[in-house]
């Protein structure tokens, strides 16, 4: 599975849709033929105005979403070993902190508000399809165990401009987690280019490291930072709520390979007798109390690394919880 995801158009192949389908519509309305130049002037206006919206045609969201997933499951039928294919993709023996999902983004103009920048709408609307692609890569055994993902809540922090036709960068990285919630960190970063203010600026200033846990590479030292993204998941079996713990334990995760390739055993060994499903639906009390070289759910090799990640998520969350609406006495 790649890295990072390109989202573009193919403007060839759409800008001659677009012209069959406009040619048609135009001649069905009367009198404009007779306009000439006028008339084609209109046309190929109306042609331009359509492929750059093109992105936010209905539906084109919903592609772009699932376009991931079907590229996915394409390459595990074409594979024919579903369970080295299931090795290959997964993160096994990696730190959950080590995680990251780069997707490169353009602000187009369906993008982009009254000034020229990405709208803060956008930045949402492209964050889903991010962090989407982000758990499918990291956390792919859940969803094949049929479970599902609930979306907590967004926080963010803008703190420069996404000029207009601007590519863009949006790297996703594990913040940390707790008993029901997994935090997910995204950056949303430009490149300046070479003679610009910003690039003098940036050559002549102090390089900048995302706090840790997280990993010196999410921000790159030629880069720019122009948003912080925190999302908030649970992960679900039906109406229950799995431990993020034990999600990233289906995975494979440990500190060392063996670890990792110990846990990704023992699942094996679960569903091979029959208990995979139990252990989803709530009886994964064992599996949590195992040590890590037993292949146990419980991830104590990752734990001071995870408190440091919920000292930040953790109060962003806590102080949004307190402004919720209390019941008068």
């Amino acid at each position: 599975m790649s890295s990072s995801t390109v989202l573009t158009t193919r403007p060839t192949a759409k800008l001659a849709q677009l012209r069959i389908v406009l040619d048609t519509l135009l001649r069905l309305l009367p009198g404009l033929p007779s306009l000439g130049l006028v008339g084609k002037v209109l046309k190929y206006a109306a042609l331009l105005l359509l492929a750059l919206n093109a992105r936010s045609f209905p539906g084109m969201w919903h592609v772009r979403l699932w376009a991931h997933v079907w590229y996915w499951q394409a390459k595990r039928r074409l594979f024919r070993n579903d369970k080295r294919y299931m090795e290959l993709m997964s993160p096994i023996g990696q730190s959950p902190f080590s995680a990251l999902h780069i997707m490169r983004g353009l602000a187009t103009l369906d993008d982009c508000d009254m000034f020229g920048h990405l709208s803060n709408s956008s930045y949402a609307k492209t964050l889903d399809i991010a962090r989407f692609q982000t758990l499918m890569k990291y956390t792919v055994c859940f969803y094949a165990e049929k479970g599902v993902t609930a979306l907590g809540g967004s926080d963010y922090a803008f703190f420069r401009e996404i000029p207009i036709m601007s590519p863009y960068e949006m790297r996703t990285t594990i913040g940390g987690w707790d008993h029901k919630w997994i935090y997910l960190i995204t950056y949303f970063i430009t490149y300046p280019k070479k003679g610009t203010k910003e690039y003098k600026a940036l050559k002549s200033s102090t390089p900048q490291i995302p706090p840790a846990p997280l990993p010196r590479d999410l921000l790159p030292s030629n880069a720019l930072l122009n948003c912080v993204a925190v999302s908030r998941y649970c992960f679900k079996n039906r109406r229950l709520t799995v431990p993020p713990t034990i999600v990233l334990s289906l995975n494979g995760y440990g500190a060392t390979s063996e670890i990792g390739w110990t846990r990704w055993h023992r699942k094996e060994q679960l569903r091979k007798e029959g208990k995979l499903k139990k252990v989803l639906a709530g009886a994964w009390n064992e599996e949590m109390e195992r040590s890590s070289e037993e292949g146990g759910y419980g991830l104590p090799e990752f734990e001071e690394d995870r408190k440091k990640g919920m000292e930040i998520c953790g109060k962003l969350w806590q102080g949004l919880d307190g402004l919720r609406a209390v019941a008068v006495q």
